[in-house]
């Protein structure tokens, strides 16, 4: 993948940031072509190696209520939602790119995704953590 197909992710990218990104989304497009070498590389290397870096195997999971006027105390009618880093979504968005797929798909292997949520009730809120693994 080339460095211009990695701004193009980037630049048409909503501008989102995770907690859990090191850098926020804004500087890392104000600061795109100062940066854009070493997204390229960890990008790439994702892509031959088939798997994430481990510092992007994590997603903040935020418990949403499904509809207005559900229980709260039945963890039912909550639905999660993951929250991951700016870098796992430009990854994920160049896997499914057709420029990556198109040329070059035996380079993919997926992993078993394991999704262990944990919840906490003890505060009287919901509070789930998730570890992905690939």
């Amino acid at each position: 993948m080339s460095e211009a197909d990695v701004r193009h992710l980037i630049m048409s990218s909503a501008i989102k940031s995770s907690t859990l990104d090191p850098v926020p989304t804004f500087l890392l497009c104000e600061f795109v072509d100062v940066l854009l070498p070493y997204v390229t590389c960890m990008v790439t290397s994702s892509l031959h190696q088939g798997r994430l870096p481990d510092s992007q195997k994590h997603a903040v999971v935020t418990p949403l209520l499904k509809r207005p006027g559900l229980d709260t105390a039945d963890m039912a009618n909550y639905r999660p939602v993951s929250n991951v880093t700016f870098m796992s979504k430009i990854v994920e968005r160049a896997v499914s790119s057709s420029n990556f797929t198109s040329t070059s798909p035996t380079m993919i292997s997926y992993h078993a995704t394991s999704l262990h949520t944990a919840v906490t009730t003890r505060q009287k809120r919901p509070c789930c953590v998730c570890f992905l693994i690939f």
